[in-house]
């Protein structure tokens, strides 16, 4: 006898080497849990409900060359990023920087709380440094406020270094380290 079974999930219509049951579309063949995701195509090509980003990090976020106690514009980060991941990707907003998260994933975040200023002719103390592993989703908003290095003087004229904060949109705080 000649017959075969043609239906339900025992069918690889789009012949990429997934059955119909599992596959996220079976009559694409660039769609199948079994390929690899590539990157900003507009096209969840694994199957996992994602379009991922083409994320190339660590990205390195700084007090874009602000000092003082007031943070930068937008115009400072947007000079001080230029030609890294971070290049048209940060807002600032009354010396906050904001960031969106790129791709669903684990981030390790390290940030430090900056030096205090030279008090006549010695070294400010360090900021504190405190590093978290944190499962972020794509889209989400991050505030970000980086401590700038206090003020250089002499007997009472000198400041403390500002603490480093990482936060989500609404305010809630991630990561927080003294400087």
């Amino acid at each position: 006898d000649s017959d075969a079974f043609l239906g339900g999930s025992d069918q690889d219509a789009d012949c990429d080497g997934s059955l119909a049951a599992d596959d996220c579309d079976d009559g694409d063949p660039l769609r199948s849990p079994l390929l690899d995701e590539v990157c900003e195509d507009g096209m969840d090509n694994d199957c996992d409900g994602l379009d991922n980003s083409c994320w190339e990090g660590p990205a390195y976020f700084t007090t874009c060359g602000m000092t003082g106690n007031t943070g930068p514009d937008q115009s400072l980060c947007d000079s001080a990023y230029t030609g890294t991941v971070l290049s048209g990707s940060v807002t600032v907003s009354g010396g906050i920087q904001e960031w969106t998260v790129p791709t669903t994933g684990t981030y390790t975040i390290d940030v430090q709380g900056a030096e205090g200023g030279i008090h006549n002719s010695n070294p400010g103390g360090r900021g504190a440094r405190v590093i978290g592993d944190f499962a972020l989703e794509e889209g989400q908003v991050l505030r970000l406020l980086v401590g700038q290095e206090g003020k250089d003087g002499g007997s009472y004229d000198h400041g403390g270094g500002g603490g480093s904060f990482v936060a989500l949109s609404d305010g809630t705080p991630l990561i927080v380290a003294g400087g």
